[in-house]
């Protein structure tokens, strides 16, 4: 570098040079620099301080681009409840290159779902890391994983299993210029499904004894649910139909249900009472029994002995009206202008001897006939 004027405060001078190396390894760089004064008539009073020197250290590394090409999870399409069953996987890595062969680390773990867990017999465990494996840049590598599994709960059970690759300690000259395709991450579906076996343990029918036409009276159900396991405790669904006879209606009208019931294994639950306004507008004895169902209202758990899951009540008669009267029979007879209907009831063999005076009272007037 010549023809540098350096004033008496002095000046920085610079020089850049493009350096190859190889192989990888640490480099040592010396650097030294002279100044001379050009030209005539200028001397340099101490050349002592005229030269300087420097040195610094440069790693060179070779790169090796590790990549996480895939992670193939499989687990059973379907499961039990507190069974055990294998979620497998395979996750496949590469060396790109260009250094081969180099040491790599590979770590793969598995996320589980809340409810589950890894058996300590399983047969990697989680996490799992396979550690200084020789890579070249000829070959995938292909590593396969088997963790035990039990869950507690029904369910669709996602399974993820997260890997990563990186170089293995003890290459310091070596590094991976692309970290993005290090890690992989794949998923893997189980339905985890149970039974729970509802029963209807009794249905209780009340309503009075006797009502009057055209008036409104009220019917009521109960019953008491019951949970034989073996999950619990088991969201459910009531259903209750109360059959109306004939001449009568009830309202809420048709089937009603109950939802979201929670019963628990080996404990009798009532389920909250319904109660119908019923009104009947022809007269007899009306018939009345309510039927309760009770089904599961959660995914992945069924029932597996559905015929217990409804029961009937008995029979409850109210009398509306005439019903209460004795059976007809004999001659009947209407009172003129009254609407009335009068019967006289004999012995087989009577008659009546002479005439009678028969008084009825009806809204303070007499009749007679």
């Amino acid at each position: 570098m010549t023809g540098v004027a350096i004033p008496l405060s002095g000046a920085n001078a610079a020089a850049a040079f493009s350096v190859t190396c190889s192989p990888s390894g640490s480099y040592v760089f010396d650097a030294s620099a002279a100044l001379v004064l050009p030209g005539l008539h200028f001397t340099d009073t101490n050349l002592a301080n005229n030269t300087g020197a420097g040195q610094g250290t440069v790693d060179v590394a070779d790169a090796a681009d590790l990549a996480v090409n895939s992670v193939t999870v499989t687990a059973p399409p379907n499961s039990s409840v507190g069974g055990v069953f294998d979620v497998t996987a395979e996750v496949e890595v590469e060396n790109i290159g260009p250094q081969t062969p180099v040491d790599a680390d590979v770590t793969t773990g598995l996320v589980l779902p809340p409810d589950c867990t890894v058996d300590p017999s399983s047969p990697d465990t989680n996490p799992t890391t396979d550690t200084g494996v020789s890579m070249d840049t000829q070959t995938t590598f292909i590593f396969p994983y088997t963790w035990t599994v039990t869950c507690t709960q029904p369910s669709n059970h996602d399974f993820t299993v997260n890997s990563g690759i990186a170089l293995a300690a003890g290459q310091p000259n070596v590094l991976d210029p692309n970290a993005a395709n290090d890690t992989g991450t794949g998923t893997g579906t189980s339905a985890t499904a149970t039974s729970a076996d509802l029963k209807v343990a009794s249905v209780v029918l009340t309503a009075p004894a006797s009502a009057n036409p055209n008036t409104a009276f009220s019917v009521s159900v109960d019953a008491s649910l019951h949970n034989n396991g073996p999950f619990g405790p088991a969201n459910t669904n009531a259903t209750i139909e109360l059959t109306v006879p004939t001449g009568c209606t009830a309202t809420p009208a048709g089937a009603q249900t109950v939802a979201n019931i929670s019963l628990p294994v080996s404990t009798a639950t009532a389920m909250p009472k319904q109660t119908f306004s019923v009104t009947c507008t022809t007269s007899g004895a009306k018939a009345f029994s309510a039927k309760v169902t009770s089904a599961l209202n959660i995914v992945h758990v069924s029932d597996p002995t559905a015929g217990n899951a409804t029961a009937t009540s008995q029979t409850h008669t109210v009398n509306v009206g005439a019903a209460g009267l004795p059976p007809t029979g004999g001659d009947s007879g209407t009172l003129p202008g009254s609407g009335l209907a009068l019967l006289l009831l004999l012995p087989v063999g009577a008659v009546i001897a002479g005439a009678g005076l028969l008084t009825l009272r009806r809204n303070r007037r007499s009749m007679r006939l």
